[in-house]
């Protein structure tokens, strides 16, 4: 899996392709996400099947907060953040990424 961006500050411009991974980002206070291309590195006949990654152009506005991590990160196990819920086997999970992310992007 991989995420990819390329900023150009010059231009205001960015441009986003994932294979299997999203990548997150805050914009004017609201979180956003650009959806991967379904499809894993490493896949042959890519070709044969008339898939490709898909490039995703953007602009930018000067105040965006890029958020990028492996599966990893939601996958690993632990860390409730109510002691009494908590389990060692319960994995984090997206949606507490993902609110974890917007209760913090205004910090440094």
């Amino acid at each position: 899996d991989l995420a990819l961006l390329k900023i150009n500050p010059f231009q205001k411009t960015a441009v986003f392709a994932g294979a299997k991974l999203p990548i997150y980002y805050v914009s004017n206070g609201e979180l956003i996400e650009l959806k991967p291309t379904n499809l894993s590195i490493g896949v042959t006949k890519i070709s044969k099947k008339g898939r490709d990654y898909e490039n995703q152009y953007f602009n930018l506005n000067g105040d965006e907060i890029f958020y990028m991590a492996s599966d990893g990160f939601q996958d690993q196990l632990g860390g409730i953040d109510e002691p009494s819920k908590a389990h060692p086997r319960r994995k984090y999970m997206r949606t507490r990424m993902l609110e974890l992310i917007r209760n913090n992007y205004q910090l440094p």
